[in-house]
């Protein structure tokens, strides 16, 4: 069997545990879901806010990148009473001896707590890698589409919703267990690879936990000889190949902080941390994915360490079908097309300031200013499909 490099890189890009990770990266983007389980073509979602479980279906096309969650359906979960039925059947068994009743009611209350326990450990697990901080909720919108429904009729409504549908946003807002939901890894109307704010993330990554750990773990290694951890961490968190050396050297200084151990060595293991950026040929592959991808990155997604989209096609067909849905153009919105979605968008916005969500509050009056901005300086397709994915809500 003989294989090239790219069709091996695919193969790793697209592996299970490189999809599963993806999966919960953009699962966790959103306000309300993380995910518990996947397996083949389903997975089990939790609504935290809510307390509830969901099964669902998805389906991930690694040509076009986007991933899609539907058939949503509430799990029903039943406490499991095997211990407490082996005890009522031994005191029906047992010529109703006493002692089996008081086994019985330890039966009963171990039978609670365990499952209690279970579920904690469930959701406890299905939390982590979420960012409450970074969170915007949008469950105060639901149903914002009823109170929004003359601009539905305009025709550039409809097309922007077609086109989010062939190309959707590259993150998640919000599940409503009915209605299905799409999210593109690569930015779509730019053929970037996302995300767009990944050096800001990079700077902030002394913030991140598990960050914080890793370095702390890979530093530890390299004091003794081995670099097979810092490799690893570089590998999770491409974003740092677009900090320079003195932006690298914060994020770090930060992270080791509250490890006194290394501190003294810092300055030194630093150097060869940098060294393993510029000279390691274990990180060739990574370098050129996001190097090659776009002339000026625009981003990676570094949480959860998603894999990057090749748009490449090899199929000729597939190459021509691409290309022309590369260059259909977003419809041009007309200064009275814009000032629709800015109204529709106040009546959003209305909305959210009785409930004191500061920080969707903040996300709709950037957004309308970005609408209005677009008189001056032409149709974003990037901003009309954000504006209209929280009008259909």
């Amino acid at each position: 069997m003989k294989i090239d490099t790219k069709k091996l890189n695919d193969f790793i890009l697209y592996s299970n545990s490189n999809i599963e990770k993806t999966i919960r990266s953009v699962v966790n983007e959103s306000d309300n879901a993380s995910v518990v389980a996947l397996y083949e073509d389903k997975c089990i979602l939790l609504d935290y806010k809510k307390g509830e479980f969901y099964n669902a279906s998805y389906a991930f096309n690694p040509k076009t990148g986007i991933i899609i969650f539907e058939d949503f359906e509430e799990i029903e979960i039943e406490n499991s009473e095997d211990s407490l039925k082996e005890s009522i059947r031994n005191y029906f068994n047992s010529d109703n001896d006493p002692e089996n009743i008081e086994a019985i009611k330890e039966a009963f209350e171990d039978s609670i707590t365990n499952n209690e326990n279970f579920i904690k450990s469930i959701v406890s697990e299905s939390i982590k890698g979420k960012n409450f901080s970074e969170i915007i909720d949008y469950s105060i919108l639901e149903n914002i589409n009823e109170e929004v429904k003359e601009i539905q009729s305009l025709p550039f409504y409809k097309a922007y919703k077609d086109r989010i549908e062939k190309k959707p946003m590259t993150s998640i807002k919000h599940f409503d267990w009915k209605n299905k939901v799409q999210v593109s890894l690569i930015e779509n109307e730019s053929n970037k690879i996302i995300n767009k704010s990944v050096k800001a993330k990079a700077e902030n990554l002394s913030k991140d936990p598990d960050f914080k750990n890793a370095l702390i773990e890979a530093f530890n290694d390299l004091s003794k000889g081995n670099e097979e951890l810092a490799i690893a961490l570089i590998e999770e968190y491409p974003g740092l190949f677009l900090l320079d050396k003195a932006e690298r050297k914060t994020v770090i200084g930060k992270s080791l902080l509250s490890n006194t151990s290394l501190l003294e060595n810092r300055t030194k293991l630093i150097k060869e941390f940098e060294k393993i950026f510029e000279e390691s040929e274990n990180l060739a592959d990574v370098r050129d994915l996001i190097f090659e991808a776009t002339d000026e990155i625009s981003g990676v997604n570094t949480t959860g360490a998603a894999p990057s989209i090749d748009t490449n096609k090899e199929d000729d067909d597939e190459d021509k079908k691409d290309k022309a849905n590369e260059e259909e153009e977003p419809a041009e919105l007309s200064d009275k097309e814009i000032e629709a979605v800015i109204k529709a968008l106040q009546k959003a916005s209305e909305k959210v300031e009785d409930s004191g969500n500061v920080k969707l509050a903040d996300k709709i009056e950037k957004l309308e200013g970005e609408v209005e901005k677009m008189k001056e300086v032409g149709t974003s397709a990037d901003v009309v499909k954000e504006a209209i994915e929280i009008l259909s809500m």
